[in-house]
């Protein structure tokens, strides 16, 4: 295992500027994080439990939520295009949706909850002497993943 990746449920406002939480009138509450299963959910495969959204906060409390909509793919990248245009809820890793946030498109639909982290493994072919190049991958991923797990920095 080279570390985790954290996870964050975004939505985009399809380009209109709008934020997409205000015009849903979401809060951060344990009520709000509920909610969520009212609204278009769009589904990851490779999600830890990508049938279950299991969110929790600082305060300990914990919500499960169920998403159903129009979407599941397994291919984050692929799934990105339909958030930033407004179609709904993703639960995505931090590694494929930092830019969008960066960039404003996307933002995190409830930002005081967290979702589990995922691990991430690297998988090379067994035996032998591994390239330099190979190795010198490895430890980039490695310390790029070093970060606490559920850490948005």
């Amino acid at each position: 295992m080279l570390g985790f990746a954290g996870s964050l449920a975004c939505a985009g406002d399809g380009g209109g500027g709008r934020s997409w939480r205000r015009g849903r009138g979401l809060a951060d509450s344990f009520e709000q994080a509920l909610k969520l299963a009212e609204h278009a959910g769009l589904g990851y495969s490779y999600q830890l439990t990508p049938d279950t959204w299991r969110f929790h906060n600082k305060s300990g409390e914990t919500a499960s939520v169920r998403p159903s909509g129009p979407l599941r793919v397994n291919n984050g990248e692929a799934m990105l295009p339909t958030l930033i245009a407004g179609l709904g809820i993703g639960v995505l890793p931090q590694f494929i949706v930092q830019d969008a946030l960066a960039r404003k498109t996307l933002e995190i639909v409830l930002p005081d909850w967290s979702l589990p982290p995922s691990a991430v493994y690297w998988l090379t072919p067994p035996g032998g002497h591994r390239p330099k190049r190979v190795e010198a991958l490895a430890d980039f991923f490695a310390t790029r993943l070093a970060r606490k797990p559920g850490s948005r920095a």
